[in-house]
């Protein structure tokens, strides 16, 4: 939801049928960036002030995120390069000598 100031209203900003996760706005403030990783078609979005459509910058299949109780966390840098949290868990086995 967005709230209008002007005329002091709710408007249904992302209506596309997926949870917004992390929104992130951009540095001029046209642009809000989220991060879609529930569902089949996970990625990263932005739509823009005034419109209902999103647009898809990148698809985070096969991206190894880290997930914790708050959902895997992404953002945008100040130049606008889209950040994630990777998972390198300390599971992996690097080398292995046996004997």
């Amino acid at each position: 939801m967005l709230f209008d100031v002007r005329t002091q209203n709710w408007d249904v900003w992302v209506d596309e049928g997926h949870t917004v996760g992390f929104p992130t706005w951009s540095r001029d403030s046209k642009y809000i960036y989220y991060d879609w990783a529930f569902g089949k078609d996970q990625s990263f979005r932005r739509l823009k002030v005034g419109e209902h459509k999103s647009e898809q910058l990148l698809s985070l299949k096969g991206l190894r995120r880290y997930f914790n109780w708050m959902g895997s966390w992404s953002g945008i840098t100040p130049g606008g390069t889209p950040l994630f949290v990777r998972d390198t868990s300390t599971q992996e086995i690097y080398a292995l000598e046996l004997q």
